[in-house]
């Protein structure tokens, strides 16, 4: 006898409320033309985008993109609670945020007849936001023209397709919403943005000098830790230890330990390893607060994570190290003198695919990387090429 976890029947039932829906919607409504959208002012766009804010970021370029093609058109996004906000304060490129804030079903309800009381013309469902879900949700606000990526079993409620070509970064996956649109990508400017008031940038300045950071020393920002969900991404913290020690003796910088609060366990087990005292800050700045201080480090050293990605649109020298995940896809983006991905070529890796479980027990790739190397790589590419032209 055949049996079928609750969750599974459940997104079966969902699926197939879906399929019937869009089957008979789109006999009765025609199409949207993209053209009505590209030309017509008063247009609305929505983009759904509820991933993390690494992420947002990479989004970022897409976002400047859609404003430069469609400059007589509202740009609306739709987030999670997720930090994505506080990411996009200050950028031009957006006219609205909704945050995708309830905890019943009254509320989705609300939001989704606030949505379709809207009247979009074209509805935008990033690529790190493709599932049944946001796709439906897409369909249901009544845009005629509506956009989205041929995975996850959900293309069927889009009527512009993106074909998805794994490997590539997402970057340029996100870039391919306007290709599919037929509109022209600025293939010169794709770099990442952040944006910090002259306000935020001295309140960072303060939190340094309230740490007794006031001399002109190399900062040096770790994000060891990771979502708890995404421990394997995370390198072994006694090699991040040993490298703060190796940078603190040779180029007596002061390292500075990052993360939200859920981290704060695994820096403080990272200090407690260290000979050299670092700078805990996790757990103790805001978002905002976060991306000041950044600023004004001179190297990131990072898992694969949102920070990391931070570091790089504020154009810090970023080493991103990788093992499971993909550096094709996820690695700092931005001029090859600034940003970096280390990883191990090993048989094995990368192992982690999008939409499946991961199941790798030893994480060799992450634990054969050493400290040494990660030292050797920051010498040569950052630091030691500074001394020598000095």
């Amino acid at each position: 006898m055949m049996s079928y976890h609750f969750g599974d029947i459940k997104q079966r039932l969902k699926f197939a409320l879906a399929r019937s829906v869009a089957g008979f919607t789109n006999l009765i409504k025609p199409v949207g033309s993209v053209r009505d959208v590209l030309g017509s002012p008063g247009q609305k766009i929505l983009v759904i985008m509820t991933s993390g804010i690494g992420n947002m970021i990479l989004f970022v370029p897409t976002l400047r993109e859609l404003r430069r093609r469609f400059q007589k058109s509202q740009i609306i996004i739709l987030v999670e609670p997720r930090g994505t906000r506080e990411i996009l304060q200050g950028c031009p490129y957006v006219d609205e945020i909704i945050v995708m804030e309830f905890d019943n079903r009254f509320e989705r309800w609300r939001l989704l007849k606030r949505l379709r009381n809207e009247h979009y013309n074209m509805v935008i469902v990033s690529f790190t936001s493709q599932n049944l879900d946001n796709a439906f949700l897409g369909f249901l606000t009544g845009a005629p023209v509506r956009v989205g990526y041929d995975i996850q079993d959900c293309a069927f409620l889009y009527t512009h397709r993106i074909p998805f070509a794994y490997g590539r970064h997402e970057v340029e996956l996100n870039l391919d919403i306007l290709r599919v649109l037929g509109a022209d990508v600025d293939e010169g400017k794709k770099e990442l943005e952040l944006w910090i008031s002259p306000e935020e940038k001295k309140a960072g300045q303060e939190i340094l000098r309230r740490y007794g950071i006031r001399e002109k020393k190399l900062l040096v920002g770790f994000h060891p830790g990771s979502h708890h969900d995404l421990a394997y991404k995370r390198w072994p913290q006694e090699d991040f230890a040993q490298l703060g020690d190796m940078l603190i003796e040779k180029y007596d910088a002061r390292v500075l330990l990052f993360g939200s609060l859920d981290e704060l366990e695994v820096s403080q087990r990272l200090e407690s390893m260290m000979s050299n005292r670092p700078i805990l800050l996790t757990g103790k700045l805001s978002l905002r607060e976060t991306l000041a201080v950044v600023a004004e480090c001179g190297l990131f050293v990072s898992n694969d994570s949102g920070l990391m990605h931070v570091a790089a649109a504020l154009k810090v020298p970023v080493v991103g190290i990788f093992g499971p995940t993909i550096p094709s896809k996820n690695a700092p983006y931005g001029d090859e003198d600034k940003c970096v991905a280390m990883s191990k070529n090993l048989p094995c890796s990368p192992c982690y695919k999008m939409y499946e479980r991961f199941n790798c027990d030893t994480l060799e790739c992450l634990k054969s990387i050493s400290a040494k190397e990660i030292l050797d790589l920051i010498d040569q590419k950052f630091l030691g090429a500074k001394r020598r032209a000095g």
